[in-house]
């Protein structure tokens, strides 16, 4: 029989072992039992049907229940708790009923809480390998994001900082990621109400509230995180009340041309790493060590990175010639141009190249890259790269340097000079008059328009050529020099090209 067919078989077994147990026909009193009925759920290739099965059933929950607590032993998780755990991760289900039917089937799976104190306890003494602490860390997560009158037990669970800390502090990104989702439920539920699940902040260790404490060049986990940023729609800050309608706007800018950043870095680096199809534009150098910390009185302190083979493109030759190519091509890992450093498959860090001509014609040659001063996973990224097996570096073209500046100064506005005609006109409401407006010469001029729209300006505003407008063009030019904020669209707009 085929390796198909057998397993067809298998899956038609454990359906009948599914169905007599939820509809109490059989009661799970072994080890065995509990392990083919385990199975049995997991091999559901729907599981909603399955999970509606258990809940309507009238033995299926207290079965589950039976399962996890015959044995709550560490090396019982492994085949009992966690398969059951990676099984209700399914996307669906936190869609079906507004999550309703995961509420249901994980409260039952802690309460009584026999399983989840075993849990608990194995995870705080480091019990737990890294599959188990990323099932302990999406269970804690569903829990402490229940209704407060639930969720208050599992939320007081999560302040301590022997259960929040190793997440936040894990070389998984997703473990991390789930660790700062856990964090900004606790920081954001200080009252009933106050919790919004789809606003800023806990997407990743760079995702707050307030714009200025999100650093401007993304995080290793931010670059990995799925999930979809947050952004408003311009609607929304249009309704939004005119006390707070200014902060919202800057904010607003702020995200979403840092995400337009963002995005370009995520995508190149997805095709370097070939997660992505598409043009590659920078190096990706390979088999990179580490050979220690590079410092001198002018820079600050830059990791050595070795790389075994000759760096691509760099032609053979003594250390002198070596030197002088690249003296000559000053493009050629351009000097604090931005690259990630990836180990094993993942990136942990976004460094500048420290370029040191000298340490690159060395044989083997030397990298010397800098990270961050406000990098919050510095540490982490060293632990990783000391423990990887396989470190890159991939050189990233990204325009950095164009957004960096503009996000920069939307950080620290406080003011806007044109809000009054940006954010809070209304139809009907008069527009603010230029300082211009009042000049002579603007009198002039709008006396003259006003008498005869079709006058030959050229005398008037010292031009080079004869120019006439018609009516509509005038207009134009009238409110675009008497306003402090004009829009001109359409045909007028081609009369400016004839006045400059």
């Amino acid at each position: 029989m085929s390796s198909s067919g057998r397993s067809d078989v298998r899956s038609g077994r454990l359906r009948i072992v599914f169905k007599k147990i939820v509809a109490g026909e059989e009661s799970l009193v072994t080890l065995q039992q509990s392990r083919l009925f385990i199975q049995a759920i997991c091999d559901q290739s729907e599981p909603v049907r399955c999970i509606e099965s258990l809940i309507s059933s009238p033995k299926g929950l207290s079965a589950l229940q039976c399962a996890l607590h015959l044995d709550i032993s560490p090396a019982a998780f492994k085949i009992y708790a966690f398969p059951i755990i990676r099984y209700l991760q399914a996307p669906e289900l936190k869609i079906i009923c507004a999550g309703e039917f995961l509420q249901r089937i994980i409260l039952h799976i802690v309460d009584p809480p026999v399983f989840w104190n075993a849990l608990v306890s194995a995870y705080k003494a480091g019990r737990l390998e890294e599959a188990g602490v990323q099932c302990f860390s999406w269970l804690l997560l569903q829990l402490v994001s229940l209704p407060v009158d639930k969720a208050s037990p599992y939320r007081e669970l999560a302040k301590d900082s022997a259960v929040q800390s190793p997440l936040l502090e894990s070389l998984v990104p997703e473990v991390r990621a789930i660790g700062q989702r856990i964090k900004h439920i606790l920081e954001t539920t200080t009252s009933p109400g106050q919790f919004e699940m789809n606003g800023p902040g806990g997407r990743h260790d760079n995702d707050f509230e307030d714009i200025r404490n999100i650093s401007i060049l993304p995080t290793p986990d931010e670059l990995a995180s799925t999930e979809p940023p947050f952004l408003r729609r311009a609607v929304d800050v249009d309704d939004c009340a005119e006390s707070t309608r200014l902060a919202m706007h800057i904010d607003n800018q702020f995200r979403l041309n840092r995400e337009d950043m963002v995005r370009d870095l995520r995508e190149e680096l997805q095709i370097a790493l070939g997660a992505k199809k598409g043009r590659r534009r920078g190096l990706i150098i390979s088999n990179l060590s580490l050979d220690g910390v590079e410092c001198d009185d002018r820079r600050p302190w830059a990791l050595r990175l070795e790389c075994p083979s000759d760096l691509p493109q760099v032609p053979k030759g003594n250390p002198a010639q070596r030197k002088q190519f690249f003296v000559d091509n000053r493009n050629y890992l351009k000097h604090e141009s931005l690259a990630c450093i990836v180990a094993d498959g993942k990136p942990v860090s976004l460094v500048t190249i420290n370029r040191k001509e000298d340490l690159l014609a060395h044989s083997p040659p030397l990298l010397c890259v800098s990270f961050s001063g406000k990098e919050p996973g510095f540490q982490r990224a060293l632990l990783c790269l000391k423990l990887a097996s396989q470190i890159q570096l991939v050189q990233l073209n990204a325009a950095v340097f164009a957004y960096e500046p503009v996000l920069r100064q939307l950080q620290a506005t406080k003011e806007f000079l044109l809000r009054d005609e940006i954010l809070y006109w209304e139809k009907g409401k008069p527009l603010m008059t230029a300082s211009t407006s009042g000049t002579p010469s603007f009198q002039r001029l709008l006396l003259q328009l006003e008498n005869d729209p079709t006058h030959d300006l050229q005398r008037l505003l010292e031009l080079t050529k004869p120019t006439k407008l018609d009516k509509s063009q005038a207009a134009c030019l009238l409110a675009g020099v008497s306003q402090r904020l004009s829009l001109v669209q359409g045909p007028p707009g081609k009369m400016f090209q004839s006045l400059t």
